[in-house]
């Protein structure tokens, strides 16, 4: 097996988690975090089962590309996801640590 067919396995996710980052975002906005979250969790379930099934290594590498794209969207929203729960876990560990 060619070493760049390797690299393609592993870059390819990756160049369409960055490209879902742009995706995911503006869809968000626009139908809701629950909505885009679902949509994404499905796009990642059935890429994962392509892969999965895959019998060649260019499906594979596509199957993997689309497993990616659907991580996007929790690379993007993460900061949304947990910023709300976040100002209370930070004001709790103020709290808790007291310099003698």
């Amino acid at each position: 097996m060619e070493p760049w067919l390797l690299k393609a396995l592993a870059t390819g996710p990756t160049l369409f988690m960055g490209l879902g980052c742009f995706l995911w975002v503006p869809l968000s906005i626009g139908i809701g975090r629950r909505p885009a979250l679902l949509i994404a969790s499905v796009v990642s379930l059935f890429a994962m089962i392509w892969a999965a099934e895959s019998r060649s290594f260019g499906s594979l590498v596509m199957a993997m590309c689309f497993v990616g794209l659907g991580e996007g969207l929790s690379l993007s929203l993460v900061g949304v996801f947990t910023g709300p729960s976040m100002p209370a876990l930070a004001h709790q560990l103020t709290i808790m640590y007291r310099p003698s």
